[in-house]
């Protein structure tokens, strides 16, 4: 079971996506099964599930146990991630970047994907890598040095999602109101209507 992710414009960042993600060895991460040279582009493991965004804002109802088991793969994914050495950043970790693989509990759940923005953390992170503050630690909103810590912040974004199953920031009509928002030290509240509301199972 095969999936194309997609073309590749930029060689160098080709390059460094296949680098950085074929040598990781993980249940909870994405293989690499082959590259396409035209049009340049990644064969992986099919994911049929889709991404965990859209998963979180469908129809489905969804069990403790199913959030319980996501939110375990995508930490198990990234402490294999942060116990490599030199450990490795993914710094572009939000919700759209993990896909289902299954939604069956007993088994793996979610996987970690899209490495292009990653890399192995030598030293402080100086470059902005991404631009949507959404899940973006305050210290890469600041332009400040960075590591791989960010990434902790990422998941701890997305475990507000997985509870919550709302949307992040719906009160802005700014990507630039999200970022003084960060930036400020506000964070997502939680929704206890959809907490409550949703699968006790």
């Amino acid at each position: 079971m095969n999936k194309i992710l997609g073309e590749r414009h930029n060689l160098d960042d080709f390059n460094q996506e296949l680098d950085v993600q074929g040598n990781l060895h993980h249940p909870c991460i994405v293989a690499i099964l082959g590259i396409v040279i035209k049009p340049l582009c990644l064969i992986t493991e099919l994911c049929p599930y889709g991404d965990l965004y859209s998963y979180l804002h469908g129809d489905e109802i969804m069990s403790w146990h199913l959030k319980l088991r996501i939110a375990r793969d995508i930490a198990s994914g990234l402490m294999y991630m942060q116990s490599q050495t030199p450990p490795i950043a993914h710094i572009d970790l939000k919700s759209p970047n993990i896909l289902l693989r299954s939604i069956n509990p007993v088994e793996v759940c979610a996987q970690i994907c899209d490495f292009g923005t990653s890399q192995r953390v030598l030293q402080p992170i100086t470059v902005a890598k991404v631009d949507n503050p959404t899940w973006q630690a305050p210290e890469m909103l600041k332009s400040l040095p960075y590591t791989f810590k960010v990434d902790t912040y990422s998941f701890g974004i997305i475990l507000w999602e997985i509870l919550t199953r709302e949307k992040l920031y719906q009160q802005f009509l700014f990507i630039s109101d999200v970022a003084n928002s960060v930036i400020a030290g506000e964070r997502p509240g939680p929704s206890l209507i959809r907490v409550l509301g949703d699968s006790n199972s």
